[in-house]
């Protein structure tokens, strides 16, 4: 037993428990401990029971742990704390080795080979685009020569559809001319002189019409100018007939009820109503205004200024037997 009991105490004691024995021992507890020191209780525990963890997991960044660990030896008094492994883990930490993460450095040759790779893009690129710009140029001259084909085809067509267009026009022309009509007028006319000379006098007016048919379509022109005028001349014959408009005769409103007439020879306001109550004059009227009113009799006026205004009903002067200056309310007839 004895072996084992020195066994033990040759154990080292680690840092936490240590602290606790000596806090238990100077009669603290971890609140009256905390406040002393101006911390939390919650580190005074982690101090206490989880050092090594705290200390692994980088609870508390190491400056603050050593710091934290010093006070509480100088406010308990506690011996040699830095001679324990857990203060010495604080003291000198383990230097991490920092190293580049995800570096690439271009060498000459690869930024080479880059520079190469960009050039023969921007060509493939180009060519690209000017293969696509020419054989869209080609097509269209293509479609350009193709079309003039169609475009004279077109404009043969139609001389050849106006030629056909003026020769029937021609030849309609020269049908009217040579109607039998025209035969039959000059032969009637000639009976009366000589009956014999019927035949020439056909011959003479038909021959004509024969050979202006086969004569070259440079006479439709004549024949056209021929033809206008006279349409025209037939048209302006015709002139329309305007027939005459029946004159209604409106027949003038009949009004009833008895006239009012007021003349104002200065500035004066006047209000005037008839007996059924309507409004016939309401406003500031200036002098030369003249007011022709009709209504149902008697009527009521107020006027600002009676005597500069001139008053008619039923067309008789109505006498002015008012104050100058005052306001008169009265009605006609009284």
């Amino acid at each position: 037993m004895t072996e084992e009991n020195i066994h033990n105490e040759q154990q080292p004691i680690p840092l936490d428990q240590a602290l606790k024995d000596f806090r238990l021992a100077a009669n603290l507890s971890v609140d009256e401990l905390a406040q002393r020191l101006n911390l939390k209780a919650s580190v005074i525990l982690n101090l206490e029971n989880n050092l090594d963890k705290v200390i692994s997991d980088g609870i508390y960044p190491l400056i603050y742990l050593r710091g934290y660990l010093i006070n509480y030896s100088k406010e308990l008094k506690f011996p040699d704390v830095e001679s324990y492994p857990e203060f010495q883990k604080l003291s000198h930490p383990s230097e991490s080795v920092t190293s580049l993460q995800n570096t690439y450095i271009f060498t000459d040759k690869q930024k080479l080979s880059k520079k190469i790779l960009l050039l023969t893009l921007l060509l493939i690129v180009g060519g690209g685009i000017a293969v696509t710009y020419f054989g869209n140029t080609s097509t269209d001259s293509e479609g350009a020569t193709e079309s003039e084909p169609s475009i004279t085809q077109s404009t043969s067509e139609n001389a050849v559809i106006q030629l056909s267009s003026s020769t029937e026009k021609v030849e309609e022309t020269i049908q009217e001319v040579s109607k039998p009509e025209v035969v039959e007028e000059e032969v009637e006319e000639l009976e009366t002189e000589e009956y014999v000379a019927v035949p020439d006098v056909v011959e003479a007016v038909v021959a004509p019409a024969v050979e202006d048919i086969k004569k070259p379509l440079t006479v439709a022109p004549e024949v056209k100018e021929v033809v206008v005028e006279d349409v025209v001349e037939t048209a302006a014959i015709v002139t329309p007939v305007v027939q005459p408009e029946s004159v209604v005769e409106q027949a003038q409103p009949i009004v009833e009820g008895t006239p009012l007439k007021l003349l104002f020879e200065e500035e004066s306001w006047a209000v005037v109503t008839d007996a059924k109550g309507k409004r016939l004059a309401f406003g500031l009227y200036q002098a030369g205004k003249e007011l022709d009113l009709v209504g149902s009799a008697p009527f009521s006026l107020k006027i600002g200024n009676p005597t500069a205004v001139v008053m008619y009903y039923d067309d008789q002067l109505v006498e002015n037997n008012f104050v100058r200056g005052k306001m008169a309310n009265f009605s006609l007839p009284e």
